[in-house]
């Protein structure tokens, strides 16, 4: 499988495809509604689907605003139904936020794996290109998780603040458990901080708003700007990449 065909691949987790596990406030899992009369489980499932609606509307919404700044009122209109019936599902905007997030991560779970899979069978010259390659792909098709994190990591001066902050440190740490793992003799837990941590900063200016693009009066969503953001990220951490790489096995001789 060639480079452009690895990074291009579906992944898997993407947006829709990810099978809520229910939790939360009142709204059921369809799992609930077994055992219930046939009366009971369509108005389990409308529940249902009318908790997915709100988590949709709440997707878009905090993707676009900060936690503080967003409102109960905008989901609702973003959504098309009355406030009162996210109070119902979701008690408190807190309540809402946490399980957005608590959702995106369960979809990046998903992900993280194929990330770096068969990565340790690429030539190692090609490593960078595929793995920032998926990064992208990933980043672009589903473009709310990043719109979420860079508008709320902006906002705040304390992520504490932010319901369900937790899960930030989780998702970093995800990814960098992931890379050493992937390769354990090529690079030190600090060289995968530097890199992981330096590469997702970039991921949020990039691809987490659209503000470099009009910079550079480029169209965010054209396949031009998505090219000159992998050969911009590419040619940034190629170099780092092959040097930690020739250093741990000597495949590659170090770039200096």
């Amino acid at each position: 499988m060639d480079e452009k065909t690895e990074h291009n691949a579906a992944a898997p987790g993407m947006k829709g495809s990810f099978k809520k596990k229910g939790g939360g406030a009142k709204g059921k899992p369809p799992s609930a509604a077994k055992g219930l009369s046939p009366k009971k489980r369509k108005a389990a499932a409308k529940g249902e689907v009318a908790r997915e609606k709100i988590l949709k509307a709440a997707r878009t919404v905090f993707s676009k605003h900060p936690y503080h700044a967003a409102s109960i009122r905008m989901i609702a209109r973003e959504g098309g139904f009355d406030h009162p019936l996210i109070h119902y599902y979701f008690p408190t905007k807190a309540d809402l936020f946490g399980e957005v997030a608590r959702e995106m991560f369960e979809e990046f779970k998903e992900t993280r794996d194929w990330l770096a899979e068969g990565l340790e069978k690429v030539d190692p010259l090609e490593i960078t290109g595929v793995f920032i390659g998926r990064a992208l792909s990933r980043a672009f098709a589903n473009l709310e998780p990043l719109g979420v994190l860079t508008q709320n990591l902006a906002q705040t001066s304390n992520i504490e603040e932010i319901p369900g902050y937790h899960y930030i440190p989780e998702v970093f740490g995800m990814v960098r458990k992931s890379f050493v793992e992937k390769f354990p003799a090529w690079i030190s837990e600090k060289e995968a901080d530097q890199l992981i941590y330096s590469f997702t900063s970039l991921l949020f200016m990039y691809v987490g708003t659209s503000c470099q693009a009009q910079v550079m009066r480029m169209d965010f969503h054209s396949f031009e700007y998505r090219e000159w953001v992998e050969e911009t990220l590419v040619g940034m951490f190629r170099p780092h990449v092959e040097k930690a790489l020739a250093m741990g096995k000597g495949k590659v001789q170090p770039v200096i």
